[in-house]
């Protein structure tokens, strides 16, 4: 059977509009990646605003339907009272009893479309003066002002809760989004740490026993004395001499002579 080459299976994400691994562990660090968070926050913005804006159109849409139906049956009531038919008189009950309805359908549904846009957003301050919002719902937290509203910390009112008996550990908790990234980065103390030892295991060297050397301290010092010279010169009465240089061996020198042997 012969070999072949199968590639490896890759996912499609919208929101990122990019292609990763198709394995749990690609799935999953994606997922949780800051950017991938960010776009899909951005996705749900961008459609509940879209979804806003079409119920906007469409509630403006009924409304003039509504206005129409109104001046429709307000004519054909006046049509009905001037001809006097029986028959005309029960349509237009029939249809002011429904335009009638259809108004209560739409009180009721605005009612309920308030009551599910509850305001989960909340306004919160960091320890450094910034101010940030939550949701109480999903436990997310952004910089920028919802789109839907949020209560402000004015009408806020805190409640009081009773101090447990039993106090944990002292634990700074923070709450709310991560500080926003410094680009020149962060100040830390530089901590200076001791070299470590590092064992050579070298040869140990035997221990040699010091010599101490004791020099006497009446020690005899050399002294020297001037000799003094009366005069250099020699005396005048004596008679001036010159020693003759005698010759060893003068006899003995080799002298050529001249000889009449020739």
């Amino acid at each position: 059977m012969a070999d072949f080459w199968k590639s490896q299976p890759r996912k499609y994400c919208e929101a990122c509009k990019c292609w990763f691994a198709d394995n749990k562990s690609s799935i999953d660090f994606h997922e949780k990646g800051k950017n991938h968070q960010a776009n899909v926050q951005r996705r749900i913005r961008e459609v509940s605003k879209k979804g806003q804006k079409m119920w906007k159109a469409q509630q403006k849409h009924e409304n003039i339907m509504d206005k129409i139906n109104e001046a429709a049956l307000y004519a054909y009531s006046k049509d009905v009272e001037s001809s006097g038919s029986a028959v005309g008189k029960m349509q237009l009950l029939e249809e002011a009893s429904k335009l009638k309805e259809r108004r209560a359908q739409k009180f009721e549904e605005q009612a309920q479309r308030e009551s599910i846009n509850i305001k989960t957003w909340f306004e919160a301050m960091t320890t450094e003066g910034q101010t940030y919002y939550w949701n109480s719902e999903t436990g997310t937290s952004s910089w920028e002002v919802p789109a839907s509203g949020y209560i402000p910390l004015s009408e806020q009112h805190p409640t009081a809760v009773p101090e447990e008996s039993t106090k944990p550990e002292d634990t700074e908790e923070t709450f709310g989004p991560q500080p926003r990234g410094n680009p020149y980065g962060e100040w830390r103390t530089v901590e200076t740490k001791a070299p470590r030892k590092v064992d050579l295991q070298l040869p140990s060297k035997p221990e040699v026993e010091e010599v101490t050397i004791t020099v006497p301290k009446d020690e005899p010092k050399a002294r020297f004395t001037e000799k003094k010279v009366d005069s250099l010169s020699l005396p005048s009465d004596g008679e001036t001499t010159f020693k003759k240089r005698k010759f060893i061996g003068s006899g003995k020198r080799n002298v050529r002579q001249r000889t009449d042997s020739d």
